[in-house]
């Protein structure tokens, strides 16, 4: 029981020292960007891009004199519905990863599951559970008879 305690404390300060690394946590380089000089239309998929404000106070002012003020035009918000994209162009910052940093950085998602199959394995071999006692569980647990055999017999 001694050598299970052990076995788990190394287990916890490996898996405390496995590093994800920082590729869930930086923003990388995207390969396609939408277009930042792509200017929307006034009307997409028959929806005007914008709207007359809805607003009750939104009308023409009683003291407004065309002559004077110019032709009134309501205020105009933009369009809910108005469901316009910009189109996705390549980003001419965007470099692809060499073969060496695409290794790294799946070296490093890996990382935490090797040291969690490592440990599990060294409590299981530190668990040194008798073979009869398996065939046991096993029979209990409704296991295929080959097996159940097969653990008796060794």
């Amino acid at each position: 029981m001694r050598s299970l305690v052990h076995y788990t404390i190394v287990l916890l300060l490996l898996a405390a020292g496995a590093d994800a690394g920082d590729s869930c946590c930086k923003k990388r380089l995207q390969r396609l960007i939408p277009d930042a000089a792509a200017v929307p239309p006034d009307v997409h998929d028959g929806q005007p891009r914008l709207v007359v404000d809805p607003d009750p106070a939104n009308v023409r002012p009683e003291s407004w004199d065309d002559e004077d003020d110019g032709p009134w035009e309501p205020e105009m918000v933009p369009n809910p519905a108005f469901a316009w994209r910009p189109p996705i162009v390549p980003n001419p910052e965007y470099t692809p990863p060499t073969l060496a940093t695409e290794l790294e950085e799946e070296a490093r998602k890996a990382a935490p599951w090797v040291v969690l199959g490592v440990g599990l394995s060294a409590l299981i071999e530190a668990a040194q559970l008798p073979v009869e006692a398996l065939a046991g569980l096993l029979r209990c647990a409704g296991a295929s008879p080959s097996l159940v055999y097969f653990l008796d017999t060794s």
